[in-house]
């Protein structure tokens, strides 16, 4: 075996060993969001919870990636690194956008007529 696809290998695997560290980082999944223009207040109550509880743990998982940071800094492969900033800015995003269509639901739900 050549030492370039040797060091390749070698590589490949510290990467692999490297990325397991923030995916011991549990990331919550998102939840759905209702139409509010459909939704019952029970549903849509249900769904302010599950937002609540995404939120919360999001947060944790956001803490977690931050240790892990502070943990592996000096030893760390810059592409680990990069992977680490690309997935607390993916969470961050995930939750700024799951607010507003919670947000948007719950002026929809407003909007609906009496009955």
């Amino acid at each position: 075996m050549n030492v370039n696809k040797l060091l390749q290998i070698l590589s490949a695997s510290l990467l692999m060993v490297a990325s397991v560290g923030y995916a011991e980082c549990g990331r919550p999944e998102v939840p759905s969001v209702p139409d509010g223009a459909l939704a019952t207040e029970a549903e849509l109550a249900a769904a302010q919870t599950a937002v609540k509880d995404y939120m919360a743990g999001t947060n944790v998982y956001l803490e977690c990636l931050a240790q892990e940071e502070a943990d592996g800094l000096e030893s760390e492969a810059p592409e680990i690194a990069a992977e680490r900033i690309a997935a607390h800015n993916q969470a961050v995003d995930d939750m700024e956008v799951l607010a507003e269509q919670f947000n948007t639901a719950v002026r929809a739900w407003k909007a609906q007529p009496a009955e």
